[in-house]
């Protein structure tokens, strides 16, 4: 019973508590005023918290290592959001000292305008066609840096384009990832004077379907543990007026089902760990391409086609250009030298066209393997070991000049050769025929060549 009385005395406490209350607040209007608005600006954080997961976009406020959800930004004038690090050194119109309230609020076709000064950001994901342009004399006066294995990610549903210009895209991690810097899937990124330097990245960009990557005046330098450009689907990538610099590959595809095309105009590649230019089926137009100081320069498998002109390539460490598995390779007016094993390797029924091409110093010039073929013209080589080397595959030489050759011209194995006009000097045996072969079209002029047609073991035909 004392229970029961007990708690009859709390219930009506409460009560006359609440009661209390109730008069309290109904004559004092302005308390209940400031309660909702409190109320209101809480659900508001939540809002802007939940819009921000769900564009995943994440920023570092400049001033503080505290992970912080972006806000609105109000333009002084529209379509342009102005940025500095710190407000007395920015522009007269700035807007914000701070990115990611920049990226959260630019809309489609926007500027974002960056002050000189260095820029952290976690990373972030942009789904409007928007332009972040430096404002600095150069690229390294206002510079991007990603904190952490977070990055660049561009999705703009083939709706137009994002692009960059006159900045410094780097990171600050120091430990080895397997991720790209940068992704970029159904959209077009345009870069412009712009210095991509992030070294610890398995590649900088990755260029996935329905994309397209346009590169002009660009560095790009991710360090010997990194590609610079990865294309998988049908991606397309042109890059004019650019250079590679200490990379492990340079431009590489998906080696499954790439069906995508490259465009390269005046690009330079040196210092790299692997090949310059790496691809897996799809098409490549190149000129003026310059490659110097790297392992191997070009690599083609299944049923890649590239044609190059005007180009130089020089001091590479083994093959310089391998083409395989159907590939086809067309050079017009290139030279290369310092050329390690091999210049020109081809296997597996590739083919290489080639005019104007001079090739000097290594061990073999061209070597054809596995019912390959090349047809040369205007061709000159110099001082190697063997200038071409084929077995079971077939050659046509319309105009060569081949000299300093330390042990044969050409060396024929189950292989066929039609001549044209071929001049040979310095050499000790010009053509020497194996496993019958086949010699076809007008005896080489000799010069200085210590045995001019060699038929081993008299099993090869010799048709002059």
């Amino acid at each position: 019973m004392k229970k029961f009385w007990r708690a009859l005395t709390i219930l009506l406490i409460a009560a006359l508590s609440l009661y209390g209350a109730y008069a309290f607040f109904k004559d004092h209007p302005s308390i209940v005023a400031i309660m909702q608005k409190l109320m209101q600006q809480m659900e508001r954080s939540q809002f802007k918290n939940s819009i921000s997961k769900m564009y995943k976009i994440k920023g570092i406020n400049q001033n503080s290592d505290r992970h912080v959800a972006p806000k609105k930004i109000i333009t002084k004038i529209p379509g342009h959001i102005y940025v500095a690090m710190q407000k007395p050194q920015g522009p007269a119109n700035f807007d914000t000292d701070n990115l990611p309230d920049a990226l959260y609020s630019a809309g489609p076709l926007d500027t974002i305008h960056l002050a000189p000064g260095e820029y952290h950001t976690a990373g972030f994901h942009t789904q409007n066609p928007i332009l972040i342009k430096g404002e600095g004399k150069t690229p390294q006066d206002v510079r991007i840096i990603f904190d952490g294995k977070s990055s660049l990610s561009i999705n703009l549903e083939g709706l137009n384009k994002l692009e960059m210009e006159n900045l410094t895209l780097s990171s600050s991690l120091t430990d080895a990832y397997r991720g790209p810097l940068i992704e970029v899937t159904n959209s077009k990124l345009i870069l412009r004077d712009t210095q991509i330097l992030a070294k610890n990245f398995e590649m900088i960009f990755k260029i996935g379907q329905g994309s397209e990557l346009i590169a002009t005046g660009v560095l790009f330098s991710p360090g010997d543990r990194g590609d610079a450009i990865r294309l998988t689907h049908n991606a397309r990538l042109t890059v004019h007026n650019t250079q590679f610099k200490s990379f492990r590959s340079g431009i590489t595809t998906d080696t499954r089902d790439f069906s995508g095309e490259i465009e390269l105009d005046n690009v330079e590649f040196t210092n790299g760990r692997a090949v310059a230019l790496s691809l897996y089926s799809g098409k490549c137009h190149a000129k003026h391409l310059k490659i110097e100081r790297i392992m191997g320069a070009i690599f083609l498998a299944k049923n890649a086609s590239c044609d190059i002109s005007d180009s130089q390539l020089s001091q590479l460490e083994t093959t310089a250009i391998r083409v395989e598995k159907k590939s086809q390779l067309s050079l017009s007016r290139v030279s290369m030298s310092e050329c390690g094993e091999t210049c020109i390797l081809l296997s597996d029924d590739a083919r290489l066209d080639a005019e104007a091409l001079l090739l000097k110093d290594g061990k073999r010039a061209i070597q054809l393997l596995q019912g390959s073929s090349a047809h040369l013209n205007q061709i000159e080589v110099s001082q190697f070991a063997i200038a071409i080397y084929s077995h079971l595959s077939q050659l046509t030489i319309n105009l060569g000049i081949f000299s300093d050759i330390s042990e044969v011209g050409i060396l024929l194995k189950a292989s066929k050769l039609q001549i044209g006009s071929l001049s040979l000097s310095h050499s000790p045996i010009g053509v020497s025929l194996y496993d019958q072969s086949e010699l076809d079209g007008k005896m080489p002029t000799l010069d200085k060549v210590g045995e001019a047609i060699k038929n081993n073991f008299n099993n090869s035909k010799v048709n002059f």
